[in-house]
């Protein structure tokens, strides 16, 4: 919808797998030929692949091949089955990942997007 008119916009689909994520380009293109889309690896729960990626997207925005930033969507999460939560309890390795993915890859990546965000941009 977003890349769609009237909203006209570029969108960026941060994505742990390009593979899935080109697969998805290619249908919301064959829906919409007008759509304006990015397909970039990130993977929230690998805080180095988050500056890498926000490291990327400015390149980009610097070069002019794609828009400033003026919008940003923080839509990832994880949440491990309820029987998977209670077996890994115990040596925390889900829960660590879910809080990766679900807070602390967000948090960094909006604190780094942050000054590329033009004046009246949201998030």
């Amino acid at each position: 919808v977003l890349a769609s008119e009237p909203a006209n916009m570029h969108v960026v689909m941060a994505c742990r797998s390009t593979e899935k994520a080109n697969a998805v380009a290619d249908e919301m293109r064959a829906d919409d030929p007008n759509a304006k889309l990015y397909v970039m690896q990130l993977d929230l729960d690998n805080l180095e692949s988050v500056r890498g990626f926000a490291r990327k997207l400015k390149a980009r925005t610097d070069t002019g091949e794609m828009p400033p930033l003026r919008l940003l969507v923080l839509n990832a999460g994880i949440m491990p089955p309820k029987e998977i939560q209670m077996k890994e309890m115990e040596n925390g390795e889900q829960i660590e990942q879910a809080l990766a993915v679900n807070f602390a890859g967000h948090y960094l990546l909006a604190e780094i997007l942050e000054e590329q965000l033009k004046t009246g941009a949201r998030v």
